[in-house]
């Protein structure tokens, strides 16, 4: 069975102050059972002063953003290898990313190459724009983007699957969690096993995200192939956070996957 993991992407937000503060408010109102994973996602300037905070916690680091290169003249980006010691997570694929950055899937491709390279555990997001649902071509978009992604590697030991669609993200709509769990369970699901093995589809993490908050996530976490959730907006707010994380972490342990 996959772990519980639950994640929260600051995106460009926070001061120095804030991210301090708002990391020791989620390490003081957070216990962690066995088997579970929050991860903080920080801005890049932060992440000492935020790993600072939560040392001694279970709690986890992560970065919004890597290179697939190691070193080299590439102002402004941040390799793998620089990670050692403060993060061990990326976020790769961010529909963000791949929209204001022009990423490619080859790009995505080589970064999560380079993560497994480095024992960084990527969390992969993929998803649907509002006019690819309403084309009903969900499912070959995210094939797609998985294909792409995964393409030559052979291992997925570090592999975190987050299912975003875009038209969610930041807008406060929400799809059905039936709907959520269905592209989960059917089409990432599966995909990883024809890919992978059944070993494989059953321990990979499969997040949703997507305008997450308090108020929808005991929806999502009542289904069966929802292994956690990538926060947003919410994740700033240490309450709403906490909130969240403990809608997902108290859930039964026999769901079936």
């Amino acid at each position: 069975m996959a772990r519980t993991l639950i994640a929260g992407n600051w995106k460009m937000n926070t001061t120095l102050s804030d991210a301090i503060s708002l990391s020791i408010s989620i390490r003081d109102q957070l216990t962690l059972p066995p088997d579970t994973e929050v991860v903080l996602f920080p801005p890049a300037p932060f992440a000492v002063p935020v790993r600072d905070a939560v040392r001694g916690t279970t709690i986890k680091l992560g970065a919004q953003n890597i290179h697939n290169e190691e070193s080299g003249a590439y102002t402004g980006e941040t390799s793998v290898t620089m990670l050692d010691g403060i993060c061990e997570y990326a976020l790769i694929g961010h529909s963000e990313r791949r929209t204001l950055f022009n990423e490619s899937n080859d790009f995505i491709n080589q970064k999560i190459q380079a993560c497994f390279a480095h024992g960084i555990k990527a969390i992969l997001c993929v998803g649907e724009t509002e006019t690819e649902r309403n084309e009903g071509i969900t499912s070959q978009v995210i094939t797609r983007q998985i294909e792409s992604a995964l393409r030559d590697i052979e291992g997925i030991e570090r592999l975190v699957i987050a299912y975003e669609p875009i038209w969610a993200i930041g807008t406060g709509l929400v799809p059905e969690a039936d709907e959520v769990n269905h592209t989960l369970g059917q089409t990432i699901r599966n995909q990883i096993k024809s890919l992978y093995g059944t070993q494989a589809s059953e321990e990979t993490p499969l997040l949703y995200g997507g305008s997450v908050n308090p108020g929808n996530a005991n929806t999502f976490a009542q289904a069966d192939h929802i292994d956690g959730v990538l926060v947003g907006g919410a994740s700033l707010d240490s309450a709403q956070f906490v909130a969240v994380s403990y809608t997902h972490l108290t859930l039964p342990t026999n769901r079936e996957v």
